[in-house]
């Protein structure tokens, strides 16, 4: 058994009565082009609109879920050869038909591996804001100790002056996606212009993420090499010395979270790496366990897509010998973010003339902010051996040092 499609026409289509049923794609193209004679004609138009045209209905044979009937008997009653003309696959001596084609595409993409951060609305274009005076100067300028005999002597006590802020104007960029398409492609073939419409609004979003990343890693200015050149393991506490440099340098809390954003292709590197050292079960190292590495150091790691990406497929070339990561205190960034157009099958003459309109035009603004702090940013030679110290004797203390 099978089951036809039935074109029929959507209302107020000039020349088509509603519910008209239309011979075929090639009626239903015609009700689309008279339908788009009816848009706005002036390419200077800042007017849209969209209207339908046509509609496309299967028509269903009894192979459809019906009371009583669960989803193993569907298939059953689908299979039944009893159900083809003859009432057997030999009646008609094969099938005959050609294969059916598959229409519908296939997608992979998603929106893991973002960079989250807090998000604020943008109403005027831009912001402009100051992070205010920072304390390590308050601290080291503003302060004073004198002793007695320096109090007796008069020496003079060290001041300093408030002094109006600077403030840092910060403006959007525009971030977009605009997709047309051919009238009747969309007529004839829709599933390609909503995979195409799909994809791109999970591209839209890792673009956005890897301009916010790309801010980041400009304030974080030239990267710091630790003196240690040893494995990944022994460098990545390198980030916990720079995160206690950090806390001291603002009086942070000692518990203060310190943001790492890294590569996304670097988690698989830093198991290896740990899956390697003695004691560890090699095919055991679970991501909770790469956090939890992070988390006792209390530095908050972000693997994501957007920094220092890989741009080749498959990986044939050699690992990277070294990756740059970015470090701050939690809270110190922050996205804006404004929609400034968001149209959805954009009809106009110019395009009409050639069959083809805008099926998504969609435009975001978005900034970064440092509200506040600093950000560095740190080099990790990679070498991914899995090394690990050797214990050592005390004999004066009697203990086993590492």
């Amino acid at each position: 058994s099978s089951s036809a499609a039935v074109v029929t026409a959507a209302a107020d289509v000039p020349g088509f009565p509603n519910g008209q049923e239309l011979d075929g794609l090639t009626a239903a193209g015609e009700a689309l082009i008279s339908r788009m004679r009816g848009m706005p004609t002036q390419p200077t138009s800042n007017n849209y609109q969209r209207y339908g045209a046509a509609v496309i209905r299967m028509t269903a044979d009894d192979a459809v879920v019906q009371d009583g009937m669960d989803d193993f008997g569907l298939v059953q009653r689908a299979g039944d050869e009893t159900r083809l003309p003859g009432g057997s696959l030999t009646a008609a001596g094969g099938w005959c038909a050609p294969s059916e084609t598959l229409y519908d595409l296939l997608s992979l993409e998603s929106t893991d591996g973002l960079l989250q951060l807090p998000e604020f609305q943008v109403t005027r274009g831009g912001i402009r804001y100051t992070p205010g005076p920072d304390f390590s100067t308050i601290y080291t300028d503003c302060l004073f100790h004198q002793t007695e005999a320096q109090a007796i002597a008069g020496t003079a006590k060290t001041c300093c002056e408030v002094t109006c802020p600077s403030f840092t104007d910060v403006r959007l960029d525009a971030v977009g996606v605009c997709i047309k398409a051919p009238i009747l492609t969309n007529a004839a073939y829709p599933e390609l212009v909503r995979r195409y419409v799909e994809a791109a609004l999970v591209g839209i979003q890792h673009k956005v993420n890897a301009e916010v990343i790309a801010d980041i890693t400009a304030a974080g200015g030239t990267a710091l090499t630790p003196a240690d050149q040893g494995t990944l393991a022994f460098t990545m506490d390198y980030l916990e010395w720079q995160a206690t440099s950090m806390r001291y340098a603002y009086r942070l809390s000692p518990n203060r979270t310190i943001e790492v954003v890294a590569p996304l292709w670097l988690k698989p590197l830093f198991r290896a790496e740990l899956a390697r050292r003695t004691g560890v079960e090699a095919w055991a190292v679970s991501d909770a366990q790469l956090v939890e590495y992070f988390s006792v150091r209390n530095l908050a790691v972000q693997f994501v897509y957007g920094k220092a990406d890989l741009t080749t497929y498959p990986a044939l070339e050699p690992v990277p010998t070294s990756v740059d990561v970015s470090m701050y205190p939690s809270g110190t960034w922050a996205k804006g973010v404004m929609d400034v157009i968001n149209l959805d099958a954009v009809y106009d003459a110019t395009n009409l003339e050639t069959n083809v309109y805008t099926a998504v035009f969609a435009e975001w603004g978005v900034l970064a902010v440092q509200r506040s702090a600093s950000t560095i940013n740190v080099t990790l030679p990679i070498d991914v051996k899995g090394l690990t110290a050797a214990a050592t004797q005390d004999v004066a203390l009697g203990v086993a040092a590492v």
